[in-house]
């Protein structure tokens, strides 16, 4: 709901970094990111990540800054895609704090389209338990050849990156000479 910048230096250097945390929950709804190219780190105990066409469309149960008790944060894919304009994101998960640790992308109500169109970003997924792929369409693309996006998938140990019955991933570079690169 609010900016933050933390650009790293009077020159911009290698950019800075951000950390938003929450003791189980965390509520990055409608947030704005710049970090000069540095780095912009979540660390949920879970997340799912949803379709939405404008900042903040996550759903909350119970008011801002609340979930009703529950341990999963909801972030959707217009936030993510406003902020990789900045920066490179890490959502990192974990099963302290009642929830289990699993990153979630949840394409039922919309294609999940998450595309980087500013500079060489890095998108890395380290959850504490499973990756998960539901419900639906989840694209990874760029806007062109001076924008590739690489993507890690970093499970918990001895844990797995699933893509369930009706859902899909695209890994698409869209013109042969911009790269999306997924690692697991």
């Amino acid at each position: 709901l609010g900016t933050i910048s933390a650009r790293g230096g009077a020159n911009g250097g290698d950019g800075g970094f951000v950390e938003t945390s929450g003791k189980t929950y965390l509520d990055v709804n409608g947030i704005r990111v710049n970090t000069g190219g540095g780095n912009w780190l979540l660390d949920p105990t879970d997340i799912t990540v949803v379709h939405s066409l404008s900042y903040g469309g996550g759903t909350f149960t119970g008011g801002v800054f609340e979930n009703g008790g529950g341990a999963t944060a909801t972030l959707n894919d217009f936030d993510i895609n406003a902020n990789l304009a900045s920066n490179d994101i890490t959502i990192t998960t974990s099963s302290a704090g009642g929830g289990i640790g699993d990153i979630k992308f949840d394409g039922s109500v919309g294609t999940i389209i998450i595309s980087n169109s500013s500079g060489n970003r890095n998108l890395t997924l380290t959850a504490d338990n499973d990756i998960i792929f539901t419900g639906g369409a989840t694209i990874f693309t760029t806007t062109g050849p001076s924008s590739p996006l690489d993507i890690g998938f970093n499970p918990g140990v001895g844990r797995k990156v699933e893509i369930q019955a009706g859902a899909f991933a695209v890994f698409d570079g869209l013109d042969g000479s911009s790269s999306v690169r997924a690692a697991i």
